[in-house]
């Protein structure tokens, strides 16, 4: 799976009770990807989390750009 498409992918399939963790490893994404990628999204203040980099949620009207 190229790079930016596993970013959509992991974007689109996790909220609702759904972790990026639960998400990633459902698409087959590798942790430290899924990682990365939160922690991406959480520079960007679309994304916002606790302890864990991987069990947050998106924040109220947050869209992916690419």
């Amino acid at each position: 799976m190229p790079k930016i498409n596993d970013e959509i992918a992991l974007w689109n399939s996790f909220g609702g009770g759904v972790s990026p963790r639960q998400a990633g490893q459902e698409l087959g994404m590798n942790h430290k990807r899924i990682d990365y990628l939160c922690a991406k999204w959480s520079k960007q203040g679309i994304y916002d989390y606790g302890v864990c980099v991987d069990l947050g949620w998106k924040t109220p009207g947050a869209e992916l750009h690419q």
